[in-house]
Parts: structure tokens; sequence; C-alpha cells
């Protein structure tokens, strides 16, 4: 009857070896996922910084077609104090806000 070879355990230098390599590459996963992360969060940040400024262009738009109608109505209001027909007033909108 043959004995099974005898086991051999590795030594210590070789284990300590395989620890490192392992520990390296826990680490380097690590700091992959650490990268995505940060870009994952600046792509988001970004998204909301382009949502923000498309609010901000909306609502300026808003504010300036707002001040338009003021403007037609208060050019409106001080033409009929003139005594303007609405005919006339009705030429000098379209004079005026066709250009």
């Amino acid at each position: 009857m043959e004995k099974a070879p005898p086991v051999l355990k590795p030594p210590q230098a070789d284990l300590k070896l395989l620890f490192l390599k392992d520990y390296a590459e826990a680490d380097q996963k690590r700091w992959a996922e650490e990268q995505r992360f940060k870009k994952e969060q600046l792509e988001r940040e970004s998204e909301l910084q382009r949502h923000k400024s498309e609010i901000q262009r909306q609502k300026a738009e808003s504010r300036i077609k707002l001040k338009e109608k003021e403007s037609r109505r208060q050019a409106i209001d001080n033409w009929m104090k003139d005594g303007k027909s609405m005919e006339e007033i009705r030429e000098l909108l379209h004079l005026v806000y066709k250009s």
C-alpha cells in the first residue's frame, strides 16, 4: 500500500504574499468603485445644474413676456387717454410690435 504524498504547507512568506495580493486586489476594486461613484455624482450634479439653468431661463422669458404685456397695456391706456380710436390703437400696435 502506497502512502499519500505529504501535504505541503506553503512557507509563511508565501502566505504573506497571497494576503498582500488579495489585499491589493480588494483595494484596487474599492478604489475603482469610489471613482465610479464620484463620476456618477458629478453627472447627477451636472444634470441638476442644467435643470436649474433651464428653469432660470424659463423664468427670465416669462418675466420678459410679462413686461412686454404690461408695456403694451400701458401704451394702450396712454393712447386711449390721448383720445385715439380703437382702430388707430390697432394700427399703432401693429406698427410698434411688428418690428
